[in-house]
């Protein structure tokens, strides 16, 4: 169990997109739950912005790839 919070430390600090990603769609999501929104709605949503910010993690990993190289 505490390799798995390593591993999930890490890629938060190592890739601050998708830490910064996550944390705010958990927010949101706790934020739309909060104004009383279905909790299948929010549910939908919070994958959405999850899969949003895998996106955005990858698109800004492949550009610093592509300078790079």
């Amino acid at each position: 169990m505490k390799a798995l919070f390593q591993t999930i430390l890490g890629l938060l600090i190592d890739d601050w997109w998708m830490g910064i990603g996550i944390i705010m769609s958990i927010l949101i999501t706790a934020g739309l739950i909060r104004m009383e929104l279905s909790d299948a709605i929010t549910g939908w949503l919070l994958t959405l912005f999850l899969i949003l910010t895998l996106f955005l993690s990858l698109s800004v990993e492949y550009r610093k790839k592509k300078q790079t190289s």
